[in-house]
C-alpha cells in the first residue's frame, strides 16, 4: 500500500463497497451518509443524473463540513436513454437483467468531490460500456435460484452498490 498525498476526506456514503475499494487503495477517509433522495428526473441525459446526484450528496455532507473535502459517487444503469433504478425486490431483479441481456448498455458512474469553505467543485463521469451474453429465461432464474448469497447479492446491489447493476469476478459469475 502507498502513501497518499492527499490528507483525509470524507465519504459521503456508506456504501460497503465504496469503502472497502478506497480503504484497499490506502486512503484514509470518515463514511458519513448522506440524507439526500437520489433524483431519477427525466429532464437529465443518464450521465447528467449521476453528476447531480453525486454533487447533492456531497454538498449536503459538506454543509455540514464545511472545513473538509468531500467525496460522493453515483451509479446508474442506461439502455439507451432509459435509467434503471434500484430494484424493489428480486423479481424486479430479474426483470431488469431481463432487459439487460444480449444488450449493450452503459452503467455511468458520476462523482463530485466538494470543498464548502474554498468554494471548490470536482466533477467527472464515466462511462462503461457492457454487454451482456444472451440468457435464456430459464439461465436467468438458475442465476438467482442457484447462488446460495442471493439474498445478500440483491442487499448489496439495492443498498451499498449506487445501481441496481454489480458485476463480480469478470463475468464468471455475472451474466
Amino acid at each position: 500500500m502507498s502513501d497518499r498525498t492527499m490528507s483525509s476526506f470524507i465519504l459521503a456514503s456508506e456504501s460497503p463497497r465504496r469503502i472497502a475499494l478506497l480503504r484497499s487503495a490506502g486512503f484514509s477517509f470518515q463514511s458519513v451518509p448522506p440524507s439526500v433522495e437520489e433524483s431519477r428526473s427525466e429532464f437529465f441525459t443518464p450521465a447528467e443524473l449521476t453528476l447531480f446526484n453525486a454533487f447533492q450528496k456531497a454538498a449536503a455532507i459538506a454543509n455540514r463540513y464545511p472545513d473538509e473535502l468531500v467525496l460522493a459517487a453515483d451509479t446508474i444503469v442506461a439502455l439507451g436513454p432509459k435509467v434503471f433504478g434500484k430494484p424493489s425486490d428480486l423479481e424486479d431483479a430479474r426483470r431488469m437483467l431481463a432487459q439487460l441481456v444480449a444488450k449493450s448498455h452503459d452503467v455511468i458512474t458520476g462523482i463530485a468531490i466538494v470543498h464548502a469553505r474554498r468554494s471548490r467543485l470536482i466533477s467527472r463521469t464515466v462511462r462503461t460500456r457492457v454487454k451482456f451474453r444472451a440468457l435464456s429465461a430459464l439461465e436467468i432464474e438458475e442465476y438467482f435460484n442457484h447462488r446460495e448469497n442471493c439474498r445478500v447479492l440483491f442487499e448489496r446491489c439495492r443498498f451499498a452498490n449506487g445501481s441496481s447493476h454489480s458485476t463480480s469476478r469478470a463475468g464468471r459469475d455475472s451474466p
